[in-house]
């Protein structure tokens, strides 16, 4: 039958969670192509070659081939786990700001993807990835929808199940000074189709944004009410519901809810929030299009 839609409860610490995360193209040579998730024993070998120049497209795809990779092993690693969910249409890691669970392998693979962020943030060609930001003149390089490839953050980490993959972008209209945090459910069934996150960005500095939660619009499969909205109470009192949901574990900084911009350019961005968790997002359009050209590569 079908399932049955989550407490409101559930629904608001969800949203807060997807709050958390803020809200390519073909291979410049096929060595920039790597190939992930093969097993060998029951146990991941994950492949990087990175080509030998250095430079900057090759670091992309490297930092891209090691984020689908982690995530990859990420949802085998959940399958293997007796705690893997049973299909419930709202599934985060957690609640607050946390790392995501994994084992040994999967700290390697993270660390591994969290440094290549860092060599790529060395060579941003965007300096005030903010600039135009709330004007009419807007930030060319950051508007439009962005596919999440990686993060640190359980909050923002869905597990995908045989009857709900869980699909998380972001769109951002940068005249308005919006972020909107998407969360898609495939299961036909579910009375929950997705929810949306509207979050305000207000810039600190050229590279810094603080975030304001606005409001959760629930997406459902019904004749009636298809649509519902909630206005989202002050970021501190959210962040206060973070810190209780996490029974203390959750480590927010005092600076509040924002991030500081690592490297944009016009289909590849990754941040860091000021809570220390790492994410790495990429322009849809590109992305689908990257993925099907490297299928003959894998």
């Amino acid at each position: 039958g079908a399932k049955q839609a989550p407490g409101p409860m559930v629904l608001l610490l969800t949203a807060l969670a997807a709050s958390a995360f803020d809200a390519g193209i073909r291979a410049v040579r096929p060595m920039h192509v790597c190939a992930v998730g093969v097993a060998t024993g029951g146990r991941h070998t994950h492949l990087l070659r990175m080509a030998s120049d250095g430079t900057r497209d090759a670091l992309k795809q490297s930092l891209i081939c090691s984020a689908r990779g982690f995530r990859s092993a990420q949802e085998e690693w959940w399958a293997q786990q007796s705690s893997a969910p049973g299909g419930a249409p709202l599934q985060a890691e957690s609640f607050a700001n946390k790392e995501v669970e994994m084992d040994t392998s999967l700290q390697t693979m993270r660390d591994r993807t969290i440094e290549l962020v860092q060599q790529l943030a060395a060579a941003n060609p965007t300096e005030a990835p903010f600039a135009g930001w709330r004007t009419q003149a807007g930030s060319a390089l950051l508007e439009g929808t962005w596919e999440l490839l990686f993060t640190t953050g359980a909050d923002a980490t869905f597990r995908s199940s045989a009857s709900s993959a869980a699909s998380t972008y972001q769109q951002i209209d940068s005249r308005k000074g919006h972020f909107t945090n998407c969360v898609d459910f495939g299961a036909p069934d579910a009375k929950l189709r997705g929810f949306r996150v509207l979050v305000a960005g207000y810039p600190l500095s050229d590279t810094e944004v603080a975030l304001k939660f606005r409001r959760v619009t629930l997406l459902r499969r019904s004749r009636w009410f298809k649509t519902l909205v909630f206005p989202l109470p002050p970021s501190f009192v959210l962040r206060a519901a973070a810190r209780w949901g996490s029974k203390g574990r959750a480590a927010l900084s005092n600076r509040g809810a924002g991030f500081r911009m690592l490297y944009l350019d016009d289909d590849l961005r990754c941040h860091v929030t000021f809570d220390g968790q790492y994410f790495v997002q990429r322009r849809k359009e590109a992305a689908a299009f990257s993925y099907d050209a490297a299928q003959e590569f894998f």
